[in-house]
């Protein structure tokens, strides 16, 4: 009883099935009926259109698949004669071009419909044959060719649009051993709920399929059409940029939107490395336009971060590690010594299993070069193959690149000059969503070609320490947390190699910046080295800067020109005494036994004293020389005028701004303060992974064992010893104070004077 039950309930399902069926059918027969109707009778606008429009929509895949093929017939005649009757050059079905022949006029209006009718259904229906593909791209193709002056916006974007969606809808196989399993398919650095809806499919074609699409665009067969495709996308949003404010911003995203898909579907260096000369320096071409473009089509927010992520996207898969590790030389991981071997030599075999000749490669080998910003083609005749016959439908060569050694190198180079010219202005760019975009960006360059973007690596570093500090919170708590991450992670050495030479030309041009006229500049460039010294951690900087008295004097040299007069400190002293917490001596009651392990620290201990003991050093003579004046009844304007003594007064003033800094450092204020600036919440959690180990922050905190607590005690007491010697208490600070009226001159005296010794006690 039970089989029969389950039977008859199958026979239900299976007469509803056949009745849904039939009622689909029915529907989409009246509507193509009309739609071929409209080919041989032209109308303005038709009622079928939008009504087939909106069945599509409310109808579901598995309702619509079956009868794929039957809807889009009528959809490709359609558009085949708007595109037709727009063109000026007229196409015939064989892709021959000949001479005007006065074809149906077909209105804008069921243009437009019909793309967006041939949009739907790619959305909703997968392709099966690879005929069926190419006859759809041919005629997508079409259109996309047609000129602003040959076609309205959205009927050009409509083509885009529907290219896009006969993409995404391209699954992978069911066959394991595939091509198409080594990629995702999807955007690297996809953002967008409308993407993310769409993409939230089955990830395997229906068994049946009788070829694997996707690995046909991979192939060398379909490098032509991949390569025109990539064309046409970025001609396209150039196109709307030229325009001006005529240009359509939203046809614009959505080339830059498809460019990405087409990039992910292909997905591979070899399928890809042949057009990257272009890509880059048009897609760099885009981001240069940011610095003027603030308006229209080109200057569009949301067409640039597109315009960010396709550039990282396109040379996170041709230029990564992994995928040219016979050209790069990575590193072994000392912990996985064994399994590193294996991985780089499985890469290797694999490249030069890649660069076998094949069999239809015909005579010629292309490789592509970039100088500046033009691509430039060089065809070398293989000698051994000179007398062979050459098909002449086959004489083009092969769109494929050898990644060798030398490749990497000279791309990696000319790759390098077209970022640095763009990335450092975008960090400090006004939008947030484009600083967003740029930090994902440095994300998937830094974590997939590390090795292969070696001479971007400082540039990129860089303007992830300007991220760091970011005003939006999500931009920077983003930022804090990768960089944490590439300071614990395999590639700790390089990074720290790489942020030695960030923190030398940063203190190098620290005086020019602050000394400069640009205020928000030198902030930013304060910002960025105060970055860079935390997080490279005490251990470093003192290896860098403070290892030996020479460096040590050298870095206080930078930091006393920095805090000079001329700069920091104008204005009000009272005012920049209240502002400031670190003018104050009592921080130093302030100073708590902190947590640590002193196994690292002391290898620091000696040199705070050496340090101190600088900027002392200048207290000490400025004592000295008061002292001498006192014995020997001098007055204050010639004690001043003597050669050397407005300096040292000058750098004695200076010397205790440092030194009042130093003391306030050591407080567990300041730690704190750092904690707070680089410890910010992270509001998303789709850019970076959250698995990776966090940086250690107690590297700053201080020390509680004996030794390093007595050391500090002592080296406070030091400052603050000389610090409260009378005779730098007894400094003039005005013109009619007692000490300069008994000399007899008031109104004498520079005013340099009475500045630097009011700095010095305050």
């Amino acid at each position: 009883m039970a089989a029969i039950g389950n039977l008859a309930g199958q026979l239900m399902e299976d007469e509803e099935e056949a009745a849904r069926r039939t009622r689909v059918f029915g529907a989409l027969k009246t509507y193509c009926t009309e739609l071929l109707q409209l080919i041989q009778s032209p109308k303005h606008q038709s009622p079928a259109i939008p009504a087939l429009l909106d069945f599509l929509r409310s109808s579901s895949s598995d309702d619509l698949q079956p009868f794929f093929d039957y809807t889009l017939f009528p959809l490709l005649l359609l558009l085949d004669a708007a595109i037709a009757c727009r063109s000026s050059e007229k196409i015939d079905s064989d892709d021959r071009h000949k001479a005007p022949d006065s074809p149906y006029v077909v209105s804008d209006i069921v243009a437009e419909g019909v793309v967006n009718c041939l949009e739907e259904l790619l959305k909703k229906c997968r392709l099966g044959m690879l005929n069926q593909m190419v006859a759809v791209l041919k005629k997508l193709t079409h259109g996309a060719l047609l000129s602003p002056s040959e076609a309205t916006e959205e009927f050009r974007e409509g083509i885009i649009k529907c290219f896009r969606a006969l993409l995404m809808n391209l699954c992978p196989c069911s066959d394991d051993a595939c091509s198409c399993k080594q990629i995702t398919g999807v955007p690297a650095l996809l953002m967008g709920e409308e993407m993310q809806s769409h993409l939230a499919r089955p990830s395997t074609c229906r068994v049946g399929a009788e070829e694997c699409l996707l690995a046909f665009l991979q192939s060398q067969d379909a490098a032509a059409a991949v390569g025109h495709w990539l064309s046409l996308l970025l001609k396209a949003a150039d196109v709307e940029a030229v325009r001006g404010h005529r240009g359509s911003a939203r046809l614009r995203i959505e080339a830059f939107l498809a460019l990405r898909v087409l990039v992910a579907k292909v997905g591979t260096a070899d399928a890809l490395a042949f057009f990257l000369p272009g890509v880059v320096s048009q897609f760099t071409k885009v981001l240069y336009a940011s610095k003027t473009m603030m308006s229209g089509a080109a200057g569009n927010l949301e067409a640039m971060d597109h315009a960010i992520r396709g550039l990282a996207e396109y040379l996170m898969i041709v230029l990564q590690d992994d995928a040219n590790a016979s050209g790069i030389d990575l590193p072994l991981n000392p912990t996985a010594e064994a399994n590193s071997k294996m991985h780089h030599s499985a890469y290797k075999f694999l490249e030069e299993l890649r660069q076998l000749p094949a069999k239809d490669q015909g005579n010629k080998e292309i490789i592509a070069e970039e100088s500046g910003e033009e691509a430039k083609i060089k065809v070398t005749t293989d000698i051994e193959c000179q007398n062979q016959v050459v098909d002449p439908g086959k004489g083009f060569g092969s769109f494929h690149v050898y990644r060798t050694k030398d490749w990497i190198a000279k791309t990696s180079a000319n790759v390098q000059k077209l970022l640095t010219a763009t990335f450092p202005q975008i960090s400090v760019h006004p939008s947030t969503r484009l600083r967003r975009g740029l930090l994902a960006a440095i994300r998937g360059l830094l974590s997939e070609c590390y090795y292969s973007l070696k001479e971007s690596r400082v540039m990129l570093l860089e303007c992830l320490c300007v991220l760091v500090v970011d005003d939006s919170e999500e931009v920077a708590a983003s930022a804090q947390e990768f960089l944490e991450y590439l300071f614990s992670s395999n590639k700790t050495l390089n990074v720290e190699h790489d942020i030695v030479e960030i923190l030398s030309r940063l203190i190098e041009k620290l005086p020019k910046v602050v000394l400069g006229s640009e205020e928000s500049l030198a902030l930013s460039h304060a910002q960025q080295l105060l970055v860079v010294l935390y997080y490279s951690g005490p251990l470093l900087v003192v290896d860098q800067l403070l290892h030996s008295p020479v460096t040590a004097a050298r870095f206080l040299d930078v930091l006393s020109i920095c805090l000079s007069h001329n700069s920091a400190f104008k204005g009000s002293l009272d005012k920049l005494v209240l502002a400031r917490p670190s003018g104050y001596l009592p921080a130093v009651a302030e100073l708590k036994a902190q947590s640590y392990s002193s196994k690292d620290y002391s290898r620091s201990r000696g040199h705070l004293s050496v340090v101190a003991d600088i900027p002392l050093g200048y207290m000490r003579k400025l004592v000295s020389e008061v002292r001498m004046r006192d014995y020997s009844g001098e007055g204050w304007q010639s004690w001043y005028k003597r050669s050397g003594s407005g300096q040292l007064l000058r750098q004695a003033s200076i010397a205790v701004c440092i030194l009042n800094e130093m003391i306030f450092g050591l407080s567990d204020e300041a730690v704190k303060n750092l904690k707070q600036m680089f410890h910010k919440p992270t509001t998303r959690g789709d850019d970076f992974p959250r698995e990776h180990p966090v940086m250690d922050r107690r590297s700053w905190e201080i020390p509680k064992d004996e030794g390093a607590r007595g050391l500090l005690i002592d080296c406070i007491g030091r400052i603050l010893h000389e610090y409260l010697s009378p005779e730098l208490w007894n400094l003039p600070l005005e013109c009619g104070s007692s000490t300069v009226e008994s000399d007899g001159e008031v109104g004498q005296i520079p005013l340099h004077l009475f500045t630097d010794a009011a700095m010095l006690q305050q």
